[in-house]
């Protein structure tokens, strides 16, 4: 039992007399009614509870003030009265629920560090010292300051800080929105080198001049700075500073790998996590993994089938699964963002941030990756934001690191585990040939590599032979984005055909080899140039079809849609749209690809909202100014389709969605294989590279399938050719010079 109870600071007690025991705070407040409570809670004032029974013996019983105190301790509003802080101190302790007393020798006993890069640590100094935190140069516990997390000197003490054992918080107290953590511990946890390294990529501009200026450290870019601005920023970074070293050590995690941003102007703050990049060169291990076990397909039921795709989960279960991992500041996602907001707009489409799969190296592909951004789209609001979800953790997940498993050899040492890149690529002995004046013409499709030196050793990665049951091997430069190379050894393009995310790794695979149906059937049609059936919209019963059409139409906008089912015989559809009111008619589309046609029709539809929302809102004939990639601002300016009438339906009746077989089934495993069984059937293999990341956890994928067609300009013989003519479609393959000179800018 208490000895000398009081009111706990946090509360302030009350008494109305005849009306009962008001004990109010900030988030809690109540009335005790009772003549007890009246006479008890006046005298509780520090005075020894003997001393409080002795006053009241005229009035109370000692057993009657022994059990009222005894009921306010039990309730939390007492505690012992105590002067190791001030009251308002002990408050903002009490509110938390660690006890005061218990605080006030951990402040004494875990000094902190103090250390500025480019901002004053005295104001902070002063504060802590008002809150009884201990300052010393030595200390195990530093807290940095600085006006920029890229500041030059903070590597330097972040390695410091792992060789000693330091722990460490950082924070901003300049500019518009003030940044406080996270705490970085030593051993294997994310350190500053990982949040640095997802600043990079998601703040590209300051990634690429942090690079440009070599180390030297990034300008200061928080231009806010006023004595309000500091008196707030301040106050915020002196509480963290005293929460953090006043818990007790199993209590710390609050500020361990999570960082604060308190908005000045708006008040407005968020929480980020920060995930340990685990190939970072200061804290991960960059060697490279052994080859991964045999991949093997579970059974998958399928859950939900109505939007995007054939899926184990719904859209709501995907996103709250990893929506932790967005953040503008250290997600693997910057942010999930509606494009449109007009209350009519049918055009559901979301952006995940910059494109960090391709990484600016030179200042035009700066520009052109700024509207180069991750995006998602789908028939509602909830499909689109999942869908942006995971193409972001998708790109995140195919960048290379170093850890991922390699064999270094030659392509004669490989044997008939390699793959040539080029049975992937399909470039033309022509394009080889005349490479360096090609690549002159500024390109986002149609650059052209080194041919191939077989005798050359490079880093090869396993790719998983659905046919062969066993790791075949493909050029590590072909696999994953960003692979560091040089201009000697530039043979190999990366790209994200057949890439794609899934909720299981049999989704993923399912989703990815429609990517690669989707661009193969692409490329046959568009570089042949063939007219193919129109499809009937009308007859998909797809009320949202008809939404869009009425969309469309208001904004002068025209729809159709085409079939470029190929010899595999999954449904392949165009959607297309061209403007009415200037002369320009900037004429776009998308693809979709599936074993079901209403799916693969809502792929394509949805995919050309994702292409029209920047086009949608500008005056006639005036492309967006967001575009920059030349190929494509061309397109929309000078195309039409009187020079182009392979975009129009080939004459005849349009194909009904009743037309095209059901061919699937309600399990993604078995989907899988049938997909796989029919690319064999026509003497080709699927293979499949696995990226999934530990620290993301969602399934990331890479189908590959050597002799499909990409749909960028690659013309070496094969499907390319052959196909149409196999299909009918022309009556003999065309020459290369004959292909369409035009790339597809998708």
């Amino acid at each position: 039992m208490l000895q000398f109870p009081v009111v706990r600071p946090y509360f302030h007690a009350e008494v109305v007399k005849d009306v009962g025991l008001f004990m109010v705070a900030e988030a809690r407040q109540l009335v005790l009614q009772g003549s007890l409570y009246e006479k008890v809670v006046p005298l509780l004032d520090g005075r020894s509870v003997e001393e409080i029974c002795l006053a009241l013996r005229d009035e109370v019983a000692p057993a009657q003030v022994i059990f009222t105190i005894r009921n306010l301790e039990r309730r939390g509003f007492l505690c012992e009265k105590s002067e190791a802080m001030p009251a308002g101190h002990a408050a903002l302790w009490e509110v938390q629920g660690i006890e005061p007393t218990s605080v006030t020798p951990r402040l004494a006993q875990t000094p902190v560090s103090l250390t500025g890069f480019g901002v004053d640590v005295e104001p902070l100094a002063q504060l802590l010292g008002q809150l009884g935190v201990q300052i010393a140069d030595d200390a195990d516990h530093g807290v940095v300051l600085t006006n920029n997390y890229l500041q030059r000197g903070l590597r330097e003490y972040n390695l410091e800080s792992k060789r000693r054992g330091r722990r460490w918080m950082i924070a901003k107290p300049v500019g518009g929105v003030i940044w406080v953590g996270p705490v970085f511990l030593p051993g294997p946890e994310p350190c500053w080198q990982c949040l640095a390294t997802r600043l990079r990529a998601n703040s590209p501009v300051l990634g690429f001049l942090d690079a440009e200026m070599n180390g030297q450290g990034l300008p200061t870019i928080d231009r806010i700075c006023t004595p309000a601005s500091l008196a707030t920023a301040w106050g915020i970074i002196a509480s963290a500073v005293t929460d953090w070293i006043g818990r007790d050590a199993s209590e710390q995690t609050h500020y361990e790998n999570m960082m604060t941003t308190i908005d000045i102007l708006d008040l407005g703050s968020d929480r980020h996590q920060l995930i340990r990049q685990p190939a970072c060169i200061d804290c991960g291990d960059s060697t490279p993994a052994p080859e991964p076990p045999p991949l093997k397909l579970e059974s998958r039921k399928k859950q939900y089938t109505d939007d995007g795709g054939h899926r184990a989960s719904t859209p709501q279960e995907t996103i709250a699964k990893y929506e932790h991992l967005v953040s503008s500041v250290c997600g693997a996602v910057s942010n999930l963002t509606r494009t449109s907001t007009r209350e009519d707009d049918v055009m559901h489409v979301y952006v995940s941030g910059n494109n960090v799969a391709r990484g600016p190296e030179s200042i035009y592909s700066l520009r052109v990756d700024l509207r180069g951004q991750s995006a998602g789209k789908g028939m509602t609001e909830i499909q689109a934001k999942a869908s942006a979800l995971c193409e972001g953790l998708e790109r995140y997940s195919g960048i290379y690191r170093g850890d991922e498993p390699v064999i270094h050899a030659t392509f004669e040492e490989m044997g008939d585990r390699a793959i040539h890149p080029n049975d992937c690529m399909r470039f033309s002995d022509l394009q080889y040939a005349e490479r360096i004046e090609r690549n002159k013409i500024p390109s986002l499709f149609g650059t052209i590599p080194k041919v191939f030196e077989k005798d050359r050793k490079i880093d090869w990665s396993p790719v998983w032979s659905m046919s062969q049951q066993r790791y075949r091997y493909l050029p590590t430069q072909f696999c994953y984005f960003r692979y560091p190379h040089t201009e000697e050894n530039d043979f190999s393009i990366d790209c994200s055909n057949g890439s794609a995310a899934g909720n299981t790794l049999e989704e993923a695979i399912l989703q990815g080899f429609f990517e690669v149906v989707e661009r193969d059937g692409v490329a046959l049609w568009w570089y042949n140039r063939v007219q193919r059936p129109a499809l009937d919209l009308g007859s998909f019963d797809i009320p949202y079809l008809r939404q869009l059409e009425r969309f469309l139409a208001k904004q002068n906008r025209t729809l159709w849609a085409l079939d470029l089912t190929t010899d595999l015989g999954f449904p392949v559809v165009a959607a297309l749209s061209l403007r009415t009111d200037g002369k320009q008619q900037q004429i776009m589309f998308g693809f979709g690809a599936h074993l079901d046609v209403k799916i693969a029709m809502l792929r394509a539809v949805t995919e050309l909202n994702q292409m029209l929302v920047t086009l949608i809102d500008t005056p006639p004939d005036t492309p967006p100014t967001v575009l920059n990639d030349v190929e494509t601002l061309r397109w929309l300016t000078d195309a039409r389709m009187e020079d182009h009438p392979y975009l129009a339906p080939l004459p005849g009746p349009a194909r009904k969605s009743t037309d095209f077989p059901v061919i699937w089934t309600d399990d993604i495993r078995e989907d899988v294989l049938f997909c796989q069984k029919t690319v064999e059937s026509l003497g080709m293999e699927m293979h499949v590279l696995n990226q999934t990341r530990p620290e993301i956890g969602l399934p990331v994928i890479k189908v590959i399938v050597p002799g499909m067609r990409h749909f960028w300009t690659r013309f070496a013989p094969g499907r390319l050719y052959d196909t149409p003519v196999k299909l009918g479609w022309l009556e003999k393959p065309l020459t290369e010079q004959e292909i369409n000179p035009i790339a597809m800018f998708l």
